[in-house]
């Protein structure tokens, strides 16, 4: 193992036979007057010339056989005679290549010449490598070094990768260097940790090459080309990729990514190969293009397609999988792979929906979603077709989506479920095809406005604490215990049941189609009032305590123990009373659809059984 530095855009002057006050490193441009010594009869120095420079030497008062003499890269032998003086002239150039022995030295700032550095070798451009703004280290041909260190060098330098960058080892950026071309520079390490830290963008297609090492990232790599990860084990440590395509690629050999918490931007994913791992994590994977998942588990991790068009490919399992509600997509999943998930939000948005779909053509063109641990997945402004979801009642797309044919496992309908101790502080608006369930402990405490299809359900210890209005095919249902403080309206086909212990404190209003139930111990405190088709059962120990008033084909039944205060009846109207005992000192008129108009005033002690009928 040796070392090899950088040295750019520089000369380094050796004495021989004849002495040079100036020997050593020169990395100026222009003349430099040289102070020759000429040991008697003559002699010779050598000036080195690191790849990419150019000059010349001229005699002066010490005479330069061949003056001027033009220098070459690599080693000049000057021949002089006479003590005294001579003109280096450098022209500093700004590309010099990797592959060349005078761009290397054995020594920060030496003569160049040493051997081109091999896997390993550990490379340092460092303090003595760039002279001048601009320059350029070439990897002009497949290349190679143990670890590479980029601290400590000036003038902004540029690494371009013009073939491929083999790293057997660890390797060091700077943020004060840039990097151009495309070719790979990637980890080849065979064995043990080594550690990547970028520093700054690459331009390159980078990662983990051939070897069965870890690869350490200690800082986020940017680039736009792809991220390899060809065989071994990356970990991420919570460090973002933000690549082209990232590529576990077609490969056969052993590879884990062990991601944690870190973000994976992409523009396509490519699995397609075997013995790919991924290790539990927390992990997100944005893809903008295509997801070729391969068939992994992906323990942990969250993908989002991010893009207007993706294909997904392999049966893969995710946290979750979502799409971006803010765009129109379209998703083509590959025919017959199923994809299970945690969580899904497939959801677009208004002018924005996301089309699901199936890559099949003819009648086998069915893919499949699944959820995992329970619950269910809601899904709105979605176009689905071919699909199957699974478990039973756990996938619903909602009212502004359309359902394009040969769906299974999916319900037309918009579930919402509150649970336990949740308060809904604000309004909720919907639109289409509601079941809201709340359960124990909940408060509603402010308006749910409903316009279609909707059930409600509530169940003991809930209150109801604000107006509920409801427009159409409205079912509500409490249970004991519960308290319905304020108004609540009802346009059409509403059928309201309450049972023991409740209180009706304010107005109900109905307008068409209703049934109102009601059991012992219930107290109806305000007026009821019902334009058409009402039905009003009350049972042993309710108390109808003001008016009650129809107009058409009403029936009022009531039984042992209750007291019709005022009743108005103006057609139709059948009333029962049954053993009612009571002292009558005011004039009851039963004017009806009858035959015969009955009036009866009189002063009744005991009045048992008294039905008037048609």
């Amino acid at each position: 193992m040796a070392n090899r530095y950088a040295v750019i855009g520089q000369v380094f002057i050796v004495d021989g036979t004849a002495t040079v006050a100036e020997a050593g490193r020169i990395a100026t441009g222009g003349n430099t007057t040289l102070n020759i010594t000429d040991p008697g009869g003559g002699g010779d120095f050598t000036i080195y010339m690191a790849n990419g420079t150019s000059g010349t030497v001229t005699s002066g008062t010490s005479t330069v056989t061949g003056s001027p003499v033009t220098l070459s890269a690599g080693s000049n032998t000057i021949t002089i005679s006479g003590t005294g003086t001579a003109t280096l002239n450098l022209t500093i150039g700004t590309a010099f290549n990797y592959s060349s022995v005078n761009s290397w030295s054995a020594a920060s700032g030496g003569q160049c010449g040493a051997s081109v550095p091999t896997s390993a070798d550990n490379v340092y451009p460092d303090a003595n490598s760039f002279t001048a703004a601009s320059q350029v280290l070439t990897v002009d041909a497949t290349s190679y070094c143990l670890d590479m260190d980029w601290t400590g060098a000036t003038n902004n330098p540029t690494f371009a990768h013009n073939a491929v960058m083999a790293i057997y080892g660890n390797y060091t950026g700077i943020a004060a260097m840039s990097h151009t071309g495309v070719f790979v520079m990637a980890c080849y390490a065979t064995s043990g940790t080594v550690n990547w830290f970028f520093g700054t963008s690459l331009s390159c297609e980078t990662g983990k090459g051939t070897g069965a090492c870890i690869l350490n990232l200690l800082d986020d790599c940017i680039t736009p080309q792809r991220f390899y990860l060809r065989q071994g084990e990356l970990v991420t440590n919570g460090h973002a990729i933000t690549c082209g395509d990232f590529f576990p690629g077609s490969y056969t050999t052993a590879r884990v990514l062990t991601a944690s918490n870190s973000v994976i931007t992409c523009t396509s994913y490519t699995y397609t190969g075997s013995n790919f791992t991924v290790a539990a994590n927390t992990a997100t994977i944005n893809c903008s293009g295509n997801f070729a998942g391969g068939g992994v588990d992906y323990n942990g991790a969250t993908v989002n397609l991010t893009g207007a068009t993706s294909t997904v490919s392999g049966s893969n399992t995710y946290a979750e999988l979502n799409l971006d509600p803010a765009q129109t997509q379209t998703i083509t999943f590959t025919v017959g792979t199923i994809q299970t998930v945690g969580a899904s939000n497939l959801s677009g948005s208004a002018g924005h929906i996301h089309t699901l779909r199936s890559s099949g053509t003819g009648d086998i063109r069915t893919w499949f979603i699944a959820k995992a641990g329970g619950g269910t997945i809601e899904a709105d402004y979605i176009d689905l077709s071919h699909s199957t979801g699974s478990p039973a009642s756990t996938w619903y797309y909602g009212p502004n989506s359309t359902n394009s044919g040969n769906n299974s496992g999916w319900l037309f309908q918009y579930l919402i479920t509150l649970v336990a101790e949740m308060s809904l502080s604000a309004s909720i608006l919907k639109s289409w095809g509601r079941t809201l369930t709340i359960s124990t402990g909940l408060t509603l405490a402010a308006n749910i406005l409903k316009s279609w299809g909707r059930t409600i359900a509530t169940s003991a210890s809930m209150t109801l604490a604000a107006t509920v209005t409801k427009a159409l095919d409205f079912t509500r249902a409490t249970s004991s215990g519960l308290t319905l403080s304020p108004t609540f309206s009802k346009a059409l086909d509403y059928t309201r049941t309450v049972t023991s212990g409740l209180s009706l404190a304010a107005s109900i209003l109905k307008s068409w189609g209703r049934t109102i139930v009601t059991s012992a111990g219930i107290t109806l405190a305000a007026t009821i009032t019902r334009a058409a088709a009402f039905i009003k059962t009350l049972s042993t120990g309710l108390t109808a305590a003001v008016t009650i008033a129809k107009q058409t084909a009403y029936t009022r039944t009531t039984s042992t123990g209750i007291t019709l205060a005022f009743y108005v009846r103006l057609i139709g109207r059948m009333i029962k009373v049954i053993a009612i005992t009571s002292n009558y000192r005011t004039v009851k008129t039963i004017n009806s659809m009858y035959r015969t108009v009955k009036t009866i005033q009189s002063l009744y002690r005991h009045v048992k059984s008294i039905v008037v009928g048609g």
